[in-house]
């Protein structure tokens, strides 16, 4: 990720007339720390419009709006945020009103009353509309909500990273996140969630996105609240779960205030990812119940920084336990297979939040991450796999929609080798094991296997076979 100096960002980042659109940078005007070095302050992204009664608020994260359970009822809430005002208070548009208490309630987020007047009062996005000349249009999100799944396409308008788009790897997880109760000061304390939704790719979103609305690309329906994440992956709570955790205290749940349903125009460098292989509401059920039965011990790995389910990538149609392992950190063995449902790794940095943060006599210094290197199966372990290859090879090519048998890179664990067995598309086939030996196997769908030569018809035409 990179923090973006003061002034040099997006259209997210810029101070607008009022009324404002949201998915814009801001935060509490008094989440700055001061020491000997300078002034260092945070912020992150005005989320979304939502109503409670009659009463309109902003939606964002708690340690956005909140500085982490700190703010007092009434706190200045800013636009553009400090981190883009080299911290100097931007324009009022709101003060603090409620957190959902960041240990105890599973979400971290928080609403601020809107000043009158100072946002559009039909809830617009930036980003979320239809492309007018070269710039996308803001637009409200769906006032409809949608629930996480599998490979959900999903888009999010947000301070530092604009508008991008990207798909939901993981659901139902479990991670744990590590936060400040400073602006980048005091004692690292780390919060465990569940429930969590967890989104591919290390471009989705970066510090300073905290508080962006979750919305389906397709559709433009709220699904989360975007408030961290790590080099390579993005983490955001349910919609309904931040609502409901935001009552008032007479019972009443804020609404997303927002339109009809409509696709979000994504840029050609974030689009939203092709149409993958969806997985049956059973295939998740299954893996959940699962997972559910060996969180408890797979998170007392210290290594092991979150579990979830996601698709498997090795058998597309099949779900998987998603264990997320602290890069370069030792951990226990990881079992290939849970009660028969696959395991799939992914390796990252530890999970935090994703607020942006600035100093006065810096501007913020660039923060930059290393490509990682792409791992490969050691030389042992693809001997580990070729003996597991070796004795089942003829069984497995006794079923006649069985094309092949080789050994490969798994890619539900890329440090692990597997049986790779291919077999013919749309033909009856034995059920392939999701181990052999303890060696994952991982299956390749595809046509019959033919001989690559040139083909000459008659004097003019050829065929390239």
């Amino acid at each position: 990720m990179t923090i973006l100096p003061p002034g040099t960002g997006n259209v997210n980042q810029a101070a607008q007339s009022f009324p404002i659109k949201l998915g814009t940078s801001g935060g509490n005007d008094k989440d700055l720390t001061t020491a000997s070095t300078g002034t260092t302050c945070c912020s992150g992204t005005l989320g979304a419009l939502v109503t409670r009664g009659s009463t309109q608020f902003i939606l964002s994260t708690n340690h956005v709006l909140a500085r982490r359970d700190q703010a007092s009822v009434g706190e200045p809430i800013t636009q553009p945020g400090l981190v883009d005002t080299n911290c100097n208070p931007g324009q009022l548009v709101a003060n603090f009103s409620q957190a959902a208490p960041l240990k105890t309630s599973n979400v971290d987020a928080a609403l601020a009353a809107v000043v009158p007047g100072a946002v559009d009062p039909s809830g617009p996005v930036l980003g979320l509309g239809d492309v007018g000349g070269s710039t996308t249009l803001p637009a409200p999100p769906a006032s409809t909500l949608a629930t996480p799944a599998i490979n959900l396409s999903v888009a999010k308008s947000g301070r530092t990273t604009g508008l991008t788009c990207g798909s939901i790897g993981t659901i139902n997880a479990t991670v744990q996140v590590d936060f400040q109760p400073g602006c980048n000061s005091g004692t690292t304390f780390t919060v465990a969630f569940t429930n969590q939704i967890v989104v591919n790719g290390s471009s989705f979103s970066a510090s300073g996105d905290s508080g962006s609305l979750l919305v389906t690309s397709q559709t433009a329906q709220p699904v989360g609240l975007l408030f961290g994440g790590s080099t390579t992956n993005t983490v955001a709570n349910p919609i309904q779960d931040v609502l409901l955790a935001l009552k008032d205290s007479a019972g009443v749940t804020p609404t997303v205030v927002g339109a009809g349903q409509h696709p979000i125009a994504c840029p050609a460098s974030g689009s939203a990812p092709a149409q993958q292989v969806s997985l049956s509401e059973a295939e998740v059920s299954r893996a959940t119940a699962v997972m559910d039965q060996h969180t408890g011990r797979l998170m007392g790995d210290p290594a092991v920084l979150g579990v979830g389910v996601g698709a498997s990538a090795d058998r597309l149609g099949e779900a998987a336990v998603v264990l997320y392992l602290e890069r370069g950190r030792p951990h226990g063995p990881i079992p290939t297979e849970l009660e028969g449902v696959r395991t799939k790794i992914i390796r990252t940095d530890r999970f935090h939040i994703f607020g942006a943060s600035g100093q006065i006599a810096s501007a913020g210094r660039p923060e930059s991450v290393a490509g990682v290197s792409q791992r490969i199966p050691s030389e042992a372990e693809v001997g580990r796999a070729t003996a597991a290859k070796d004795k089942h090879v003829s069984r497995l090519m006794g079923d006649p929609a069985v094309l092949g048998v080789g050994v490969g890179a798994s890619d539900d664990n890329p440090e692990e080798a597997a049986v790779v067995v291919f077999l013919e598309q749309g033909k009856s086939h034995a059920p392939v094991p999701v181990q052999l030996d303890g060696v994952r196997t991982k299956v390749v769908t595809t046509d019959r296997f033919r001989a690559y030569g040139g083909n000459k018809s008659g004097h003019r035409t050829c065929a390239l076979r």
